[in-house]
């Protein structure tokens, strides 16, 4: 059982504010995304998001792994 939303603290919660926190990459990323779509498909390596990719691969992992040891089918 994860309580990610109702825990101020958590680690999902402050993923998201990263998310969606006014950055000048996220600024740059955005802009780039929604006005040069095809040089953000080249680019998009050169300013990832290290921690947030990070940590929702992580994630993902440790689920499926969860249910693979679990036998739990979705």
């Amino acid at each position: 059982e994860m309580n990610a939303l109702s825990d101020e603290n958590s680690e999902f919660r402050r993923i998201g504010k990263m998310l969606f926190m006014p950055t000048w990459k996220n600024n740059l990323r955005l802009s780039i995304r929604r006005y040069m779509p095809q040089l953000y498909k080249i680019f998009s390596y050169m300013i990832p998001r290290t921690e947030v990719t990070q940590f929702f691969t992580r994630l993902v992992m440790d689920t499926m792994n969860y249910r693979e040891t679990n036998n739990i089918i979705r």
